[in-house]
């Protein structure tokens, strides 16, 4: 860990939209129904 003045030097401050988010994430995933094989 550093010291603040470090951290004063090294901070960058990022704006995140809500869009941002959504297109950073996982695009295209197929969630597969696994509901018969839990054995229950």
């Amino acid at each position: 860990m550093g010291t603040i003045a470090e951290l004063q030097k090294k901070a960058r401050i990022s704006l995140v939209s809500a869009t941002s988010l959504v297109e950073g994430g996982a695009h295209d995933v197929i969630l597969k129904d696994n509901s018969g094989l839990s054995g229950e």
